[in-house]
């Protein structure tokens, strides 16, 4: 069943406490705050920081007929799988239906399979944390990913947050800042290393918006990486997804529409723009490769 009111997305930001896929940086097993799975006997890899003050208010709103979908644990799921892939919010269908979505385990802690290639999250976690009947609402406490299914660069994915990158790449680098936001979201810094990788973050959100990398060391999930050839990258990435039509006409070659909405842009000639301009042949080598949303591009698709 689709949803098309964005008002449930303003909802849902009440319901869980959700940073995309930077919650992936907790490690899996540690509690967070107030969230203990109650008679569980499954850990959710990831588990998803919960404000029970909230989580009450909102039980309240849906006692006085406010948001009934808060009591279905399938819309619930859905939209948190909806906002994980587009955290800036959806407009229009969300990205993954309630048909996509299998119960595996219900009880006191509901498990939820989410049968679909367009995000990582393969299972949600859900608790009744205020009323356990019919009329209690549904949280989202947890949730497992397939790593492999989580577009990376280097293991840093966007919406990461810059404690991450840290770790991952280091404290050696050059912040500039720019005011002016453009495509992205809000005004944003760059950190540059020499070692050959740029990330770009929210200045007020913190998180990783775009990733780029001219070095060896930046493997994507699916290992591929500056220097391997294209008929060893494309042959990898086309057997999966598509390579998309921008907007403003013309083929995309060597981008491809990844899991979460994201864009994952293979390089072959850093000297002729961001993306390549004409078909790619075998021989040619991986120069470049950019992790970002298609909007943070100019484009859709």
């Amino acid at each position: 069943m689709k949803k098309k009111l964005f008002l449930a997305l303003l909802m849902v930001c009440l319901l869980v406490t959700l940073t995309a896929c930077s919650s992936s940086s907790e490690n899996p097993g540690e509690n967070s705050g107030d969230n203990e799975n109650k008679g569980s006997t499954t850990e959710p890899q990831i588990k998803v920081p919960v404000d029970l003050d909230v989580i009450k208010n909102d039980q309240e709103q849906v006692d006085k007929g406010h948001s009934p979908w808060q009591l279905d644990p399938l819309q619930v799921t859905m939209t948190f799988v909806g906002l994980a892939i587009s955290p800036e919010g959806i407009y229009g269908d969300f990205p993954v239906d309630t048909d996509d979505l299998e119960i595996i385990e219900e009880g006191s802690q509901t498990i939820i399979k989410v049968n679909s290639d367009k995000t990582g999250i393969t299972k949600v976690y859900l608790e009744q944390l205020v009323k356990q009947d019919e009329t209690g609402i549904w949280t989202v406490v947890g949730y497992d990913v397939d790593e492999k299914r989580q577009p990376s660069i280097a293991g840093i994915q966007l919406y990461d947050d810059k404690e991450k990158v840290k770790e991952i790449l280091g404290n050696e680098y050059k912040e500039t800042f720019y005011e002016e936001a453009g495509h992205y979201p809000e005004p944003f810094y760059i950190w540059r290393y020499e070692k050959g990788f740029e990330v770009v973050f929210g200045k007020d959100s913190n998180k990783v918006y775009q990733i780029t990398t001219t070095s060896p060391e930046g493997t994507t999930n699916l290992e591929s990486k500056v220097g391997d050839s294209a008929e060893e990258t494309l042959g990898t990435y086309r057997a999966k997804y598509i390579e998309p039509e921008s907007i403003h006409g013309g083929m995309l070659y060597g981008v491809f529409k990844v899991e979460n909405g994201q864009a994952l842009i293979f390089d072959f000639n850093i000297e002729d723009g961001l993306v390549n301009p004409n078909e790619i042949k075998p021989e040619e080598k991986v120069e470049r490769i950019i992790l970002t949303y298609p909007a943070f591009l100019d484009d859709s698709f």
